[in-house]
Formats: structure tokens, C-alpha cells, sequence
């Protein structure tokens, strides 16, 4: 359901649904409660047409049908606070080991000025701390206070900002480069983001990887050369598979230089290099970096010295060397540009942020990714709510009198933004506004503006939020198009829809008439095929299941660890009705090369076809497992006994058998 909590629920397990913790459903309080009593703390189960993985000691539960992962908590059936999880002492102290770090710390993000941003690192270590010693309120700074019961950083003048964990950041990424450090170490060298030397600018460690990647020393990377080091190097690894390996790093050395390499050269000098990987670092999103990379690349054509100024100016800015800009060091930075005279974007950007300075928050520190947008501007885009009166005006005088309950009126809608309007009926549409089967809105109401961007959305929509809703999850009352309103509001601004569109199930869900009309209600609104409305598109999840059935063993594929994370080009290993095994090359700024990284469990949602064509192939015909798993997509090290296939959690002390739902002790 997409309700909030309501305030006398006594739950003791809740689930993160659209940035509201509700409480799990009651077969789900007693099948966790079960498991936690047999210390039982990672199993399969499955529920309805739904299959489940879940990890309680690290607070995890996936949907293998729909491939989506949420967030699980326990909660103090009196306060509401959040307790311990079970069985999460010794997750809390590998937590501990690696807070806030590059070999796999949790992420967070904040939001502010319409769009989600990683926390600084320095606030990213505090957090990480505290959550690993289960402290889910405390200051940083002495002045700003974390509460993690509420997901919330309030600073001295009162201002409340939301965080967020970001979805697999304590999970399946950080696990894997672990994992294939440990394995691999001794082969391939420690997989990790260049070692930063105290008190040197945090783009120094990146130019010097770029030195050692100038195999020609022409102070240009190839990439032809860079592709055919990456593959000898990797052949070394895997020289039993030299064919597939061969494919499998073109694809990736492909991938890469379409972002990298600015101006098309088939060539990387050092301001693009570092450019790269400062902001690989600091994006809160792949498609975020495209736009910003596809605005750089515009200016570039025109001058050959753009980007280098850009990142000049970023690392005289942060004076104190920590990779983040205070709101003073950036006004010294912006006075530097706006004095040098030129007229260039940059400096056009440098004169409206000390324009509106008064406008921003005191206490905002820019990133690398902050600072290029910053000065370059990223387009916001007003977001509406389109509400329609299904009842044609009946509510306002009916309710009253068959529901007890007074109503303006009973509301379909959907969010209109980027001049679309998207909504759920069934499928998941993006019409033109104001043109969808429920006539004229009602009301129109501005929710606010977004820096997301129109790729980000549909990206959610056709890849995340498509297995969930479909015409069979249709209710009128628990799912319905207000729910996907409430998932899309969320995502562009973090914010929820107005309460009276939103909570309007439950003011009715226990009445007759509800019960009565429940039926066709369903059947009607929930049953829209692609030929409802002109001049509109569906994100189908009969198009997402053929895209999966097209690949198989072999098939090279986009793998997103975590949502809005860059995608990884990978190879399935082997392939089962809604997962798959994968095998990656995963390059890093931080030395020659890279490593490769195999997965089990990676969902069909995390997964799409190389540039969209299910054609692109390794050669592999003979299935075979990965050798490292991650079964819980958590910081739990997963190892397989080949012999038994039996698959163990080391920190979580469990082990599930083949065909076994139920996690055995350990």
C-alpha cells in the first residue's frame, strides 16, 4: 500500500515504500518474526505470484519477480524508533571497518536545491559511524542533527533535510569490489580509487593514474591501446576464456570512452581524464553525468581549454583539500572567474551564483559534480499534479451520505512534467497533458521543480516501476494511480503528493459501498491498453519480460549495481527466470587496468542489452556459475561450496541449500 503509517499500527517490521515506512503485510510480521526466532536470518520465500529474498540482519528485502529492493527495519512497537536488527553485530562491525569509504561504505544523499546530492565526505563518515553502532541520533559538527528513525539532517536555524540510503549502496556494489580485491589481490593488484597522499589536491591522484595509463607517452590515452592493455591484462586472468574476454572488454572500453572522451577523438587527454572520475565520484546519478558531460562536450567544440579551466578552478577552490567547496571557498573561486574577464560559460556561470548567493543554503558544500553544475546551470523543470474528479462531481454530495466522509471528490491522477503527463491505468503511460481518458482535471497543482531529467524518469519508469505496475497489481484502493503519483513525486522532488489525494483510501477502504465497487473499479481503471490515449507511450512490462527473454548465456548487457549508478557492461554466465549470474570488467581511476567481478542473483531489472540490442555476444555457449556471490546484495561476503552448491553467508552465519527457501544456521 502506498498509505502512510497510521498511528496506532503496533508493527514491528516496516518497509520503505515510497519514501514511507508502512508496516509489512501480516504474513510477512510472522514469517520475519519466525526467522529471527531460528536466528534464520537470510532466506527465499515466496508470497503470492512474488518471490522474495530477504536479509534481516542487514535490512534488505528483494523482489526477485519485479527485481526491485527496498529497505527493512524493526521497530520499538511503542516509540517507533528503530532498533537492532537481528543477527547485525557482526554486519555492524564490518559496517564499522569500511564507513564511508571507497571499498564499500554505505552512500548517502541529501537533498537540496531540487535534487539529490552525495553527502560530503566528512558527513558521510560521521553517519556511517554512528549507524554501524546502531546511534540513529547524533550531531555532526557539533550543530546539525542526524535522526535516522526519520531519515532527516536538521540544521541550527531549523531547516530539515531528507537523506536517503541509496538503493544497493550498503550492498551489492561495495560487496563485489571486496570480493574480487580478496580473490583476485594477488593476480591483479587491490581494485580501488587511486591513494590519496595527505594534503595533495584531490585531482593529483587522478593525474597520476592518467601517466600511467599514457602507454605512448604523447600525454593522450588511446583507445585502441587502452582496449588492447585492458584485454591483455585481463587474458591473464581468465586466458581459459580469451574469446569472451576479448568481446566482453571492447564493449566495456566502448562504454566508457562515450562518456570520457569529450570530443570524440577516440582519444584522452589528462582535463578529460580527470574530469572523468572526479565526477564518476561525485554524480548522484549516470544520467545526471550524461547531461552534464553532453553540456561540456557542446562548449568544448568551441574551446579546446574548457574543460581544463573547469577542473583548475575545482582544485584551487578547495583549499582545504578534502574534495568538497564551502559556500566561502566558492565565492573566492567565482570573484577569480568573474576578474579574469573572459566571456565563457563558466564565468557566466560564476556571476550568477554571486548573484543569487543570498538564495542559497549557508551551510552547502559543492561537490565536483555540485561545482560543474553549478557554474554550467542545470535546467530545472516544474512538476504538477493533474487531479480528476472520477465521480464527475457526485463525491462532494454522495460521500456524505453512503461513506460517512466528506470528499471534494474522488481523485485519478497524474504528474505532468517535461510537457508529459505520466500515469498508471494498467500500464504506465506518458501522454500529452490534459488528454488522458478522465476528461478535464480539476485541479492543478505545482509540487515544485526538479533537476531531474526526463531520461532519469523513464529510465525508473520502464525499468523499476514497470514490474510493479501492471493490470494485475491494479487495486483501486491499496495501488492504484495515486500510489504511482506518490512514487513519481518521491523520486522528482522527495516530497509526497497533497494528503488528500493520497490518503483517500483509507478514509474509505472499510465501507460497504468501497467493498462493492472494488471490483469494477479494478476492471475499469486499471485496465488501459497503448491505444487509450493519441500520441502517447506505455512502459510495458510484456516489453521488459521479451527484452529478457532475448538473452541468454552470452548476451553482453548494462548491469546498474544501484539505482542511478553508472552502468557496468557485463556478460551473463548463466541465466534463471528472473535472475542471472554476471561477469564484469571493472576499470577503476586508481590503477592500470581493472579487475573482473563475477555476481550470482543480479535481478532482471538491474539488467538491459548492450546498447539496446540483445545481439551483442561474447560467443559463450556453455553455462556456467559465477565464482562469487553475493546472494543477500548486502555487505554480507557470500562463498559457494561448489561441491554441495551450498550457499554461505560469513558475517550473517547462515547457509541456504538448492531447492531450500529456508536459510539453515550456521
Amino acid at each position: 500500500p502506498c498509505s502512510a503509517l497510521g498511528p496506532d499500527s503496533l508493527a514491528m517490521w516496516q518497509v520503505l515504500l515510497s519514501s514511507n515506512w508502512v508496516d509489512v503485510e501480516k504474513d510477512f510480521q510472522e514469517l520475519f518474526e519466525r526467522h529471527e526466532r531460528k536466528a534464520e536470518y537470510l532466506f527465499q520465500t515466496k508470497l503470492g505470484d512474488y518471490t522474495y529474498r530477504v536479509n534481516l540482519s542487514t535490512g534488505q528485502q528483494t523482489n526477485l519477480t519485479t527485481g526491485r529492493t527496498r529497505q527493512i527495519r524493526k521497530v520499538d512497537p511503542a516509540t517507533q524508533h528503530v532498533v537492532p536488527l537481528p543477527g547485525s553485530e557482526a554486519f555492524s562491525d564490518a559496517l564499522a571497518s569500511t564507513a564511508g569509504g571507497e571499498g564499500g561504505g554505505p552512500e548517502y544523499q541529501v537533498w537540496v536545491d531540487g535534487g539529490w546530492k552525495k553527502i560530503s565526505r566528512r558527513d558521510l563518515d560521521a553517519i556511517a559511524a554512528n549507524v554501524a553502532n546502531m546511534n540513529l541520533v547524533f550531531k555532526i559538527d557539533g550543530d546539525r542533527t542526524v535522526d535516522m528513525n526519520d531519515n532527516t539532517i536538521t540544521r541550527p536555524d531549523g531547516m530539515v533535510r531528507r537523506i536517503r540510503l541509496m538503493d544497493g549502496a550498503a550492498g551489492i556494489k561495495g560487496a563485489m569490489k571486496r570480493s574480487a580485491t580478496t580473490t583476485m589481490g594477488a593476480t591483479t593488484g587491490t581494485v580501488a580509487t587511486p591513494e590519496k597522499i595527505p594534503g595533495e589536491k584531490c585531482t593529483e591522484p587522478f593525474k597520476r593514474t592518467f601517466a600511467a595509463h599514457d602507454f605512448n607517452g604523447d600525454q593522450y590515452i588511446q583507445k585502441t591501446e587502452l582496449t588492447r592493455k585492458w584485454v591483455e591484462q585481463a587474458v591473464q586472468v581468465a586466458a581459459e576464456e580469451k574469446t569472451e574476454t576479448e568481446e566482453l572488454i571492447k564493449c566495456a572500453v566502448d562504454q566508457i570512452y562515450q562518456d570520457m572522451d569529450i570530443d570524440q577523438s577516440n582519444r584522452v587527454n589528462q582535463a578529460e581524464w580527470v574530469h572523468y572520475w572526479l565526477l564518476e565520484e561525485t554524480t548522484p546519478s549516470f544520467h545526471a553525468a550524461r547531461m552534464v558531460q553532453n553540456q561540456i562536450r557542446s562548449w568544448s567544440g568551441r574551446d579546446n581549454g574548457f574543460l581544463a579551466r573547469l577542473t583548475d578552478a575545482f582544485e584551487q577552490g578547495d583549499v582545504d583539500n578534502d574534495g568538497d567547496i564551502d559556500m566561502n571557498e566558492m565565492k573566492a573561486v567565482c570573484e577569480r572567474l568573474v576578474a579574469s574577464g573572459r566571456t565563457t560559460p563558466e564565468v557566466a556561470g560564476a556571476k550568477k551564483h554571486l548573484d543569487r548567493r543570498d538564495e542559497l543554503d549557508p551551510y552547502r558544500e559543492f561537490n565536483y559534480f555540485d561545482f560543474v553544475s553549478e557554474l554550467l546551470g542545470r535546467d530545472k523543470n516544474e512538476v504538477w499534479l493533474y487531479q480528476y474528479d472520477i465521480s464527475n462531481g457526485k463525491a462532494s454530495w454522495a460521500a456524505p451520505v453512503l461513506l460517512w466522509q466528506r470528499m471534494e471528490g474522488v481523485w485519478h491522477t497524474g504528474v505532468v512534467v517535461y510537457e508529459k503527463e505520466y500515469w498508471f491505468g494498467g500500464k504506465i503511460f506518458e501522454s500529452d497533458p490534459g488528454t488522458t481518458p478522465f476528461g478535464t482535471p480539476v485541479k492543478k497543482i505545482k509540487l515544485g521543480e526538479t533537476n531531474a531529467n526526463k531520461d532519469e524518469l523513464w529510465d525508473l519508469l520502464a525499468t523499476t516501476l514497470v514490474r510493479e505496475y501492471t493490470r494485475e497489481s491494479y487495486d483501486v484502493l491499496t495501488h492504484n494511480c495515486n500510489c504511482f503519483s506518490e512514487e513519481v513525486s518521491q523520486f522528482l522532488l522527495a516530497q509526497h503528493i497533497p494528503d488528500e489525494v493520497r490518503l483517500q483510501p483509507q478514509k474509505v477502504m472499510d465501507s460497504t459501498v468501497a467493498k462493492m465497487l472494488r471490483p469494477a473499479l479494478n476492471k475499469w481503471l486499471g485496465g488501459f491498453d497503448v491505444n487509450a490515449v493519441d500520441k502517447q507511450r506505455a512502459a510495458s512490462k510484456e516489453q521488459a519480460d521479451q527484452i529478457w527473454e532475448q538473452l541468454g548465456v552470452g548476451s553482453i548487457v548494462t548491469f546498474s549495481p544501484m539505482e542511478g549508478g553508472r552502468p557496468v557492461v557485463a556478460e551473463i554466465l548463466a541465466k534463471e527466470e528472473t535472475t542471472c549470474d554476471l561477469r564484469f570488467w571493472e576499470p577503476t581511476g586508481g590503477v592500470v587496468g581493472g579487475t573482473f567481478v563475477e555476481i550470482q542473483g543480479a535481478t532482471r531489472a538491474q539488467v538491459q542489452p548492450f546498447r539496446g540490442n540483445p545481439q551483442y555476444k561474447t560467443g559463450r555457449v556453455a553455462q556456467r556459475r559465477a565464482s562469487i556471490q553475493n546472494l543477500a546484495m548486502s555487505k554480507s561476503v557470500m562463498v559457494t561450496d561448489e561441491a554441495k552448491s551450498t550457499q554461505c553467508d560469513i558475517f550473517g552465519g547462515y547457509c541456504v541449500s538448492p531447492g531450500k527457501e529456508e536459510g539453515t544456521a550456521a
